[in-house]
């Protein structure tokens, strides 16, 4: 099932809460944490990868959200339709870029 990509507007605007972009509801689960630190265009970094109470942490920066630096990703799933969910933040050229990424499971 191919990803679809939003830029991040999916917030309440009354009180802030992120919302499902797929469902439009509030109710997501945290499930997983992953950052990545490197120098900048560096082939190699840091990836830290947190599960519930087990840490992981390696060379691996491949799924780092940025193209040259720093990156930090949050695995959500959706209460209501199950959807994918990842929100991600990464510095690009000095301006800190955020966005969501998910797939519809179902």
């Amino acid at each position: 099932m191919p990803t679809k990509q939003m830029e991040l507007s999916p917030f309440s605007q009354d009180t802030g809460v992120l919302r499902c972009p797929a469902c439009d509801i509030e109710n997501l689960h945290q499930i997983q944490v992953e950052a990545f630190e490197r120098n900048e265009d560096a082939e190699t970094g840091t990836h830290v990868l947190i599960t519930g109470d087990n840490v992981h942490i390696n060379q691996e920066i491949d799924g780092n959200p940025s193209p040259r630096r720093q990156g930090l990703l949050v695995r959500f799933r959706c209460e209501m339709c199950s959807a994918s969910i990842r929100l991600k933040m990464y510095q690009h050229k000095g301006s800190t870029i955020m966005g969501m990424e998910y797939e519809n499971t179902k």
